[in-house]
């Protein structure tokens, strides 16, 4: 079984290494990384985390801050799991399921809507590394 896991927490990260012991797993911490290797194959799980710069991982996009008033000169916008749906959704052939499984409510939610909109199987999971983890 092939298993993308998008996240920027190192604690988590070591919880799904531990539940996905045997299987093939690639990690990635930023909206690159997921990028690229969600392009690079065909997975059978994607995990998907919402918030992407809790820790010390960055993944910001430099944005024209033209478009917001009063704002002159150059911004950043934080990428999220949003970003990484987005991708999902326009490549929807490289995975067989999604799980988001972000404790951020909303944005977890927003998401699962980028998602369904897509016709890819998704799953909604709120992340606890307390409870044991069980694939179909």
């Amino acid at each position: 079984m092939k298993i993308l896991v998008l996240d920027d927490d190192d604690t988590r990260h070591r919880r799904f290494r531990q539940w996905f012991v045997g299987f093939d797993v690639v990690h990635a911490f930023t909206i690159e990384q997921f990028n690229r290797e969600y392009l690079r194959g065909t997975w059978n799980y994607v995990f998907l985390d919402h918030d992407l710069n809790d820790n010390q991982y960055r993944s910001i996009e430099k944005i024209d801050g033209d478009n917001i008033p009063g704002y002159v000169g150059p911004c950043q916008r934080e990428l999220t799991g949003k970003d990484a749906a987005h991708m999902v959704a326009e490549s929807p052939g490289n995975v067989e399921h999604v799980v988001v499984h972000s404790w951020n409510r909303s944005g977890g939610d927003e998401m699962m809507s980028i998602l369904r909109d897509s016709d890819v199987e998704c799953t909604r999971w709120e992340f606890n590394p307390k409870e044991d983890l069980k694939l179909k």
